[in-house]
């Protein structure tokens, strides 16, 4: 009987530990850093000299505020395509290495050219006046030989329908370039777009100029033509 009892027990004791407690559910897998977002669909270089790195190897980015459309990103940095570059290229761009979040021209004033750059874009793109007549200048040049003035200038482009203001974003998105890098003493900094403004004599489409004056930028030309 008492053999009966104990094989019974190891009986019992085999089931109960071949049972056990039910396995703890598995924890969701962690999201891989290769799959980090990215931050916005199109991004700007934050400073001229950018470094994209390529298949083929690095490539400095000329100028400040060149438009780079973001096809991936991971926690290395955003991969971009760069269609504004004399060659259009891909590769891979630091997130430090671009700005993408725009502020009111009037804050951005005070930070650097790109960051204004951006500003002005993006208040261009909403047609939102207010805000850029707060950074254009009072003397702000729109056209040869006519009526010159911020004033005047708003008054034109709300004649035309702001065709032209409408083109002012792809216009910046080519890069601003400093035109008195050769003489920064001897001038306020003046940055202009496109580069092929400075680049081709012959170039005579609308260009825009930004000017810092006691630390802050400002907004001083639009202009094409002669």
């Amino acid at each position: 009987m008492q053999r009966a009892r104990a094989g019974l027990f190891l009986l019992i004791t085999s089931v109960l530990a071949a049972c056990g407690s039910p396995p703890a559910p598995a924890s969701p897998p962690a999201t891989p850093e290769s799959l980090a977002p990215p931050p916005a669909p199109t991004v700007w270089t934050a400073r001229e000299g950018v470094t994209l790195t390529t298949e083929s190897g690095d490539v400095r980015l000329p100028h400040a505020f060149l438009r780079l459309d973001v096809l991936a990103a991971d926690s290395q940095g955003l991969r971009v395509r760069c269609a504004s570059c004399a060659e259009p290229r891909e590769g891979v761009v630091s997130r430090d290495a671009v700005i993408y979040q725009p502020a009111r021209p009037s804050e951005a004033a005070r930070g650097s050219v790109a960051e204004f750059a951006l500003a002005v874009r993006a208040a261009a793109a909403q047609r939102d006046i207010e805000a850029l007549r707060e950074v254009m200048s009072q003397e702000f040049s729109f056209t040869f030989g006519g009526a010159e003035g911020r004033l005047e200038a708003l008054a034109a482009w709300e004649r035309e329908g702001y065709r032209s203001l409408d083109r002012l974003p792809a216009i910046l998105d080519r890069g601003v370039v400093n035109r008195w890098a050769a003489q920064p003493a001897q001038y306020d900094e003046l940055w202009v777009a496109p580069p092929e403004y400075l680049a081709s004599p012959e170039y005579l489409d609308l260009r825009a100029g930004f000017r810092k004056v006691g630390g802050e930028w400002r907004w001083v030309f639009f202009i094409g033509g002669d």
